[in-house]
Parts: structure tokens; C-alpha cells; sequence
């Protein structure tokens, strides 16, 4: 079935928007249906319903593809994530930070083709650095800046704050999306405390920037 719009009241540009939406859509839905890897070209043309010459007219190869899907993947996150953060100095940080892992839990039970693209590129990547630095790494200097800038920290240990606050998500992020027994108010629970204490232990200066009222 093909996932296109009717081109027939849009403009040229308009339905070279149109046709390229249209590939990411169906390429989402035969890495859901085959697997990142055994979806080919072909596979996702047929998924829209137009040639492989127009695939090949937005995108020359699917890696390219794939890039672009989790810019927009990332950009979504990042948005949401950014929009949570300008509101540190309104609400009690359990209320912030349970926001936050909040948003990245629904992110990620609602958009399942995000973790098989990303173990995908763990696969590929034979030097690592999916592994080393994540998938999403605006994410990362969205964060280090939060921390340098609010924490009075260093930049090396803004990083590594980062790094292993992100991980935490990941690891229990899945076990919810994943797991038998994780429920969403228990992940959100165990994220929202786990992250308050790092938060607490790492960078004490942090606590200076919620509410005051609230101790963490």
C-alpha cells in the first residue's frame, strides 16, 4: 500500500516534500515488518508506490536514509527535551526530572523503529562509537551545557554526568519497553530517584537551581 500523498493539488515542491516523507514512512514500516538490515531499496519503494529511481532521486543509498531518520527522531526528542528544561527554575525538580523521563519513555514506546535503527548502527559500526557516545548526541551537548551552566561544574565532569545519566535511561527505558514485569509508574519511579541521587551525589550544586522549598 502506498504510504504517498495524491500529488494532484500539490506543487512541485510540495510533492517532492510529499514523496520523500513518504519513503521515510515506508521505510518505517518494512524495518518494523523485515528488520533494519533485510529491508532493501526495492522493498521501500514498493512500500510507497514509486519507482526505485525516485528513491534513489531523494536519498543515494539507505544508510543515507537512515541518518536522516534519526535526525528527525532526535530532533522530535531533543525539542521536547529542551522545552523541560527551560522550566527548571518553575516546578520541584521530582516534577521536572519525572517529566523528563517521562518524555523519554513515551518516545520510545512510540516510536519503536528508533532502537532497531540504533542497534543497527551498533552492528555496523565496527569502531564503536554508537556504543561510546550514543545515538543522539545533540542530546548530549544539550545536557552538558545544562549542567555546566547550572551545576558550576567542569565541562569533563558535565560529560561523564551525561554519558551515565543517559545510559541509566537506555538500560531501564528498555527493560519497560522490553521487560515482563516493568509497568511505566514503576520505570519512571526508579529513573526519576536514581537520577535525583546522581544529580545530588555528582554535582550538589545543582540543588541551588529548583525550587527552594524542595529538598532532593
Amino acid at each position: 500500500m502506498s504510504t504517498l500523498q495524491n500529488p494532484s493539488s500539490l506543487s512541485r515542491e510540495e510533492q517532492k516534500k510529499a514523496s520523500r516523507i513518504g519513503l521515510k514512512k515506508a521505510s518505517l514500516v518494512c524495518f518494523q515488518k523485515n528488520g533494519v538490515s533485510n529491508t532493501q531499496i526495492k522493498d521501500i519503494a514498493s512500500q510507497a508506490g514509486v519507482a526505485r529511481a525516485t528513491f534513489y532521486f531523494h536519498f543515494n543509498d539507505k544508510q543515507l536514509l537512515i541518518k536522516e531518520l534519526i535526525y528527525d527522531y532526535n530532533t522530535e526528542l531533543n525539542k521536547m527535551i529542551s522545552n523541560q528544561l527551560s522550566k527548571v527554575t518553575k516546578s520541584p525538580s521530582s516534577i521536572i526530572l519525572e517529566s523528563l523521563v517521562q518524555i523519554f519513555l513515551n518516545f520510545l514506546k512510540k516510536n519503536p523503529p528508533y532502537m532497531l535503527i540504533y542497534s543497527e548502527q551498533i552492528t555496523l559500526d565496527q569502531k564503536n562509537m554508537y556504543l561510546r557516545d550514543g545515538i543522539n548526541p545533540e542530546l548530549v551537548k544539550i545536557l552538558i551545557h545544562f549542567f555546566q551552566t547550572n551545576g558550576n561544574c567542569s565541562q569533563k565532569e558535565a560529560h561523564l554526568l551525561t554519558h551515565g545519566i543517559l545510559a541509566l535511561w537506555m538500560r531501564v527505558g528498555l527493560q519497560y519497553i522490553h521487560g515482563n514485569n516493568i509497568n511505566k509508574t514503576q520505570a519512571i519511579s526508579a529513573l526519576t530517584k536514581m537520577t535525583i541521587g546522581v544529580i545530588n551525589a555528582y554535582i550538589p550544586n545543582l540543588k541551588k537551581l529548583w525550587r527552594s522549598n524542595e529538598q532532593f
